[in-house]
């Protein structure tokens, strides 16, 4: 629970069985009072929505389908973002999660499915660690990513600890990755396909401070 939840962008594989289809957040809180909340869509301050949550009245609301507010393509990953993602804040505590459908290209029926679940004020930090899947028998729609997003001005993201050999989708420069720059709201998406290399199929691990 938290009064303010940073929802970094999410991103996906181009081909196949990977494309994003509906996307839902869900709002919730243990509060029997009406508790005013505002969505904040990043880099359109003119597009908050706000509203009001209960403990018996949580708010399922639609986000969109596609390339909305919550993905960037991953053919745009590498770079900072200025213009995806959201920030919600609320009068007490809430609860914020992000649900997702996705599916194959050209709006077939859905058959995967995803979740986010925003830990608040208790994930601020300047170290962390991530890992993903061993890919036994990548393919070109198997993507890893990490997105990270600034809660204050002038943070200096680095990611280190990666293994020799990784491809990173839309990176030409060195190794580790240092001093992305970012203001609050800002973004950077690190993505890798599976089928790149060996080195991409297995375990990716990285630490941003």
């Amino acid at each position: 629970m938290s009064k303010k939840h940073f929802i970094p962008p999410l991103t996906y594989a181009e081909n196949g069985n990977a494309q994003p289809h509906e996307q839902y957040f869900y709002i919730s809180t243990p509060s029997i009072n009406s508790v005013g909340y505002t969505i904040k869509q990043i880099g359109s301050p003119s597009s908050d929505i706000s509203g009001f949550v209960s403990s018996t009245s949580p708010v399922e609301f639609s986000i969109g389908s596609g390339n909305s507010q919550l993905f960037v393509d991953s053919t745009t990953t590498s770079v900072v973002h200025n213009n995806k993602g959201y920030i919600i804040e609320a009068d007490d505590v809430i609860y914020v999660s992000v649900r997702v459908l996705a599916g194959a290209d050209g709006g077939a029926t859905s058959a995967q499915a995803g979740a986010l679940v925003s830990k608040g004020a208790s994930a601020l930090g300047k170290t962390f660690r991530a890992g993903m899947f061993t890919n036994e028998n990548p393919r070109d729609n198997y993507l890893s990513f990490i997105s990270v997003m600034a809660t204050e001005n002038n943070t200096l993201v680095n990611f280190d600890d990666l293994p020799t050999g990784i491809l990173i989708k839309n990176y030409s420069g060195t190794l580790p990755i240092s001093n992305i720059l970012l203001n609050e709201g800002e973004s950077y998406v690190v993505a890798v396909n599976a089928n790149d290399n060996t080195i991409n199929s297995c375990l990716l691990y990285t630490s941003p401070s």
